[in-house]
């Protein structure tokens, strides 16, 4: 018992030594603070992206059916009509995204409706107002959490989801980027 006592407090003794010596040379943390913008009083998504879709070079938020110009997000921008939910209900983007779909430097919009749901893409018009054009990626995505990540190493995110018991992903054509993506 004293033996295992005392290995235990050589063990401490020597962990405290080793590391003491480390201390000068650790990082200095600096305290990070957030501040609250309140976008809408309304419900509009469970999620929102980012992106910078009028080209301004400031971050742009997305949510639901609007777009909020950085970086104030004070001036709102509909790309598809405008829709509000009960917040006791879901609405029709559990996730936003902002990357360019079509190769024209301009970031263009993703929305995952909630499971069993198309997923579409909305083709940014290069700074004209109103309705974007939908492209539907897939006809039915499932599962509460699908994402877009790289999974393939092409340096594009692939729509990560499950259909009829099967996970996979769904990747587009670049050469076509309107047309549905495909499952694997």
């Amino acid at each position: 018992m004293k033996l295992k006592l005392f290995a235990l407090m050589l063990g401490a003794a020597a962990a405290v030594s080793l590391t003491a010596g480390y201390a000068d040379d650790a990082p200095v943390y600096t305290k990070v603070t957030f501040e609250k913008h309140q976008l809408s009083d309304r419900f509009h998504a469970e999620g929102a992206g980012v992106g910078d879709f009028n080209k301004d070079g400031h971050k742009d938020i997305v949510i639901g059916s609007q777009w909020y110009e950085g970086p104030d997000f004070k001036k709102a921008h509909s790309f598809r009509p405008v829709k509000t939910f009960n917040p006791a209900d879901y609405s029709d983007a559990f996730s936003c995204y902002g990357m360019d779909f079509n190769g024209d430097d301009w970031d263009d919009i993703f929305i995952i409706d909630t499971p069993g749901k198309p997923a579409y893409w909305y083709e940014n018009p290069r700074g004209k107002e109103g309705d974007w054009t939908a492209h539907e990626v897939y006809s039915w995505v499932g599962n509460e959490s699908p994402d877009l990540r790289d999974v393939v190493g092409d340096e594009r995110p692939e729509l990560i989801f499950n259909i009829d018991g099967y996970l996979g992903y769904a990747t587009w054509n670049f050469e076509h980027p309107d047309e549905p993506w495909t499952f694997h």
